[in-house]
């Protein structure tokens, strides 16, 4: 591989997806044997220069995996069966983030230079609300604030988290209606957030204030700040174990927080709360 970038992994096949920035691939691993699988070239049919893919999603009932290229304005779709490319889709204005809801089929991309949040029919792949310059489709997308970067999605609610760069915002999108709902002001500028679609408590990383808010997702306030004082830059939810492990920049550990608790968990039979990687 080369620059791995983003990975992702599908809970039913097993498979390991991994971007590969500046390379144009996506590397499939074999979750049981830990081997590659193959590597797929994502050629451009806009530029002859290395793309740059950045960010991962997989609908794991469909078997679609979902890589947006901000630098090509572009999403790819791939299938996860065949491991071949199914489409490429010349978007706008520099996609970052990719999520998809699984029980409506729907991809969400987050479009940095627009403010806006792309949303795409998973069955057919064709653009419901943005711009897509191989049909001449243009609308004005979902109109969020400038900087836009991560998404989560509770696929129970239908509901679609957003956050910002440099920013202390949380905005709520109804997926239902595709339009905004309301945001959350947090005190500290967020780097990553996850959701619990069991629980629907939504998960925000304060890489700058060492901590993770925790917010209730049936009243948007905040019910715990956990402290982590290494950094968290990374955030993840186990809805089984109702575990959130969190990656932690300054001292390369990865935290696992009691989601009952919101308090720094005890992995397994071990005395220390703290993966070292």
């Amino acid at each position: 591989m080369q620059e791995p970038d983003a990975i992702s992994v599908n809970p039913l096949s097993g498979n390991v997806y991994v971007s590969n920035q500046d390379a144009n691939r996506v590397t499939t691993i074999d979750g049981k044997t830990n081997k590659v699988i193959t590597t797929l070239v994502l050629s451009s049919n806009y530029s002859v220069d290395k793309n740059n893919y950045s960010e991962l999603s997989i609908n794991p009932v469909t078997n679609m995996i979902y890589v947006s290229d901000k630098q090509m304005d572009s999403i790819s779709i791939i299938n996860g069966t065949t491991n071949s490319l199914v489409k490429f889709m010349k978007l706008a204005s520099s996609p970052y983030d990719v999520a998809v809801n699984p029980p409506t089929n729907t991809i969400y991309i987050s479009n940095g230079d627009s403010n806006t949040v792309s949303v795409v029919d998973g069955k057919t792949g064709n653009v419901i609300k943005g711009s897509n310059f191989q049909t001449s489709i243009s609308t004005s997308g979902i109109k969020v604030d400038s900087g836009s970067l991560y998404l989560a999605i509770n696929p129970t609610t239908n509901k679609i988290y957003i956050i910002y760069e440099f920013s202390n915002m949380v905005t709520v999108i109804d997926g239902t209606t595709d339009s905004v709902l309301s945001s959350i002001k947090l005190d500290n500028i967020t780097n990553a957030i996850a959701v619990n679609p069991t629980t629907n408590m939504i998960y925000v990383a304060h890489r700058n204030a060492n901590a993770v808010s925790v917010i209730d997702g049936k009243t948007n306030k905040v019910v715990a700040k956990v402290s982590d004082k290494d950094g968290p830059v990374g955030i993840a939810v186990n809805p089984n174990t109702n575990i959130v492990y969190v990656a932690n920049y300054l001292s390369d550990t990865v935290s696992a927080i009691d989601g009952k608790t919101n308090i720094v968990a005890n992995p397994g039979n071990s005395s220390n709360a703290v993966y070292k990687m």
